[in-house]
């Protein structure tokens, strides 16, 4: 008896798949108002554009509760840089790294072969920042610690036996807010009362891998 429950138990399991384990990369195209302002002060002969791009990586665990909803966590790392050579003196560099935790919840579909997702969720935003001023062979660093809106559509196609191609579009709105350095914020000049905020709105893709079981 013990061992046709424990039969049961893992053909339950084959046959109604409720985890869901992804991961990959993508690119995003940020609009970060302030920072890309303060960049193109202190770069006027390099102006940035109003959308950069950043590369980030991600991951995320989702567990389905029913046939249309889905509950998971998704990660991600972003990365961003810039760098401007001056002649004679040097160069500018600017660099952040993101991590971004969010609770999701998605409207998910599963049908012959394929799994759409379509949802959104809130979570954490930390930001790690370094600068470093022409003439100067150090950096200082800042943090900034704040939250974060995505939004996201994703499609997963099967290559395998519950193994998925994925690409999904992104809207993200992040708030990580004004990095701080031992209590000084990043700005224009120290005596400056205009701090400098990496608050950002993005769109991007990603493609990934996705296994289900």
């Amino acid at each position: 008896m013990k061992k046709l429950l424990l039969l049961l138990f893992f053909v339950s399991i084959e046959l109604n798949a409720q985890i869901d384990i992804s991961a990959g990369m993508g690119i995003n195209f940020s609009s970060m108002a302030s920072l890309n302002d303060y960049i193109s002060a202190l770069n006027p002969s390099n102006q940035l554009t109003t959308f950069n791009s950043n590369v980030e990586f991600y991951g995320e665990v989702g567990y389905l509760y029913s046939n249309s909803f889905l509950l998971a966590l998704d990660y991600s790392f972003s990365i961003f840089s810039y760098t401007n050579q001056y002649a004679g003196i040097g160069k500018y560099e600017l660099a952040f790294n993101q991590h971004s935790p969010t609770v999701m919840a998605y409207y998910h579909i599963k049908g012959d072969g394929y799994k759409f997702k379509l949802g959104g969720g809130l979570g954490l935003r930390y930001v790690s920042l370094s600068e470093t001023l022409p003439q100067s062979n150090s950096s200082k660093n800042y943090t900034a610690t704040g939250f974060g809106i995505l939004l996201k559509a994703e499609g997963n196609t099967s290559i395998g036996k519950n193994i998925y191609a994925t690409i999904a579009l992104i809207l993200k709105m992040d708030y990580p807010g004004v990095p701080k350095s031992g209590g000084t914020s990043l700005s224009y000049n120290p005596s400056s009362i205009q701090d400098v905020n990496v608050n950002a709105v993005s769109g991007g893709i990603r493609l990934g891998i996705l296994y289900t079981f």
